[in-house]
């Protein structure tokens, strides 16, 4: 009964941290219109703060991922909660650029940290091994919920409630203070430090390793790039208006978050791997009729499809990495998949570059995008042969 009462309790707290975290790690690109005015730059030169947060991911990771091994990921957890709190607070009592991008480094740096100990918690629900890409859509599943509110409640404070926007951030570390103190009554299991902790090199020997990572750098950098240029896609081909375009923004977010809950009841039938290679084939059919179709409804109607099929590929993608790494190394192999994370801030300059180049904004997003899920199911049917060895 107290296992049970543990893993419920685990889960809970888990689930609204994610949510926490989702909203804040989302709140940059929507904040972007507010900075252009009151920082007096180019929205170009803004996108950097936006970036911020996944540059941290890429130089925080490997720390991070030592740091837990050592003090246990209950402290590493509640560590990456001050650092978010800390980065949003500074930010919303010193509004400038370069305080931006000091904060949001910080932001960043506890989210890694985040994601890191977050992802080996989540382990611990259930001792067994096919139930965690389970039970991480299900958790993951709270941060899409996070994402998708982000935009509702911020346009709820700033636009009815005509709070500034630096003040959001003060509501959003309030949020953060409160599940910080959560955490330290939460229980969880003695830390006994690995005597003989895999390093990182010793990882990165073997070949699964590098196609994970890699399939995380693909499926971040995909993300991101459709969270900066759809809304561009919307408004400049299909012609919605600004207001529709945040609407349809919403509903793309809100599709991924529940598309987890769906992925999360279909992974008790079908096996996560093979699931995983289903949506990242068809990713591509989506995404190219959303962009190529004359009809606005059916150019929503393949976003959504989009979102919904990537709604399982992170927690998947991970969380089967992990499994094959084994729980001796999974704090290590965390580490190196946080890492990868970065590619958030590689793949959307790279998308904008090539639409600029080719001054076609739509071969881009169907380029990129079929290149990624395509990757992304060779890493499913690799993790299924991983798996049967």
């Amino acid at each position: 009964m107290e296992k049970i009462k543990f893993r419920m309790s685990l889960f809970l707290y888990l689930a609204m941290s994610y949510l926490c975290i989702g909203l804040v790690s989302n709140m940059a690109g929507m904040l972007l219109p507010y900075w252009v005015h009151d920082f007096k730059l180019e929205s170009t030169v803004l996108t950097l703060l936006n970036s911020m947060i996944f540059i941290a991911y890429g130089l925080a990771s490997l720390p991070h991922g030592i740091l837990s091994r050592k003090i246990g990921q209950k402290k590493s957890f509640l560590l990456g909660l001050l650092l978010i709190t800390s980065g949003s607070l500074t930010f919303g009592a010193y509004p400038s650029y370069i305080t931006g991008l000091i904060s949001l480094f910080v932001i960043g740096t506890g989210v890694s940290a985040l994601q890191i100990s977050g992802a080996i918690l989540i382990n611990k629900i259930s001792d067994y091994e096919e139930d965690f890409p389970k039970n991480m859509t299900m958790t993951q599943l709270f941060y899409g919920i996070g994402s998708a509110l982000g935009g509702l409640l911020l346009n709820q404070l700033i636009s009815v409630m005509h709070l500034p926007w630096a003040y959001t951030y003060f509501v959003f570390a309030a949020l953060l203070v409160l599940i910080f103190i959560f955490g330290l009554f939460l229980k969880v299991p003695a830390h006994v430090p690995n005597p003989n902790p895999t390093s990182y090199l010793d990882l990165l020997r073997q070949p699964f390793v590098l196609i994970f990572c890699l399939g995380i750098f693909i499926y971040v950098g995909i993300e991101v790039g459709f969270a900066t240029w759809i809304p561009t896609f919307l408004t400049t081909i299909k012609k919605f208006s600004t207001h529709t375009t945040y609407e349809i923004m919403f509903l793309f977010w809100a599709t991924l978050a529940t598309g987890r809950l769906l992925g999360g009841a279909l992974m008790k039938r079908v096996e996560a791997h093979k699931l995983l290679t289903i949506y990242a084939a068809a990713a591509p059919i989506f995404i190219t009729i959303a962009v190529i179709s004359p009809f606005k409804s059916f150019a929503v109607l393949g976003l959504l499809l989009v979102g919904l099929v990537c709604s399982i590929m992170y927690p998947v993608i991970f969380s089967s990495a992990v499994g094959i790494a084994g729980r001796e190394k999974e704090t290590s192999m965390a580490g190196l998949l946080c890492f990868s994370i970065i590619g958030g801030a590689v793949t959307s300059p790279i998308m904008g570059y090539v639409s600029k180049l080719t001054n076609n904004l739509s071969l881009s997003l169907v380029l990129f995008a079929s290149l990624s899920f395509i990757y992304i199911a060779f890493v499913g049917i690799y993790a299924g042969k991983k798996k049967a060895v």
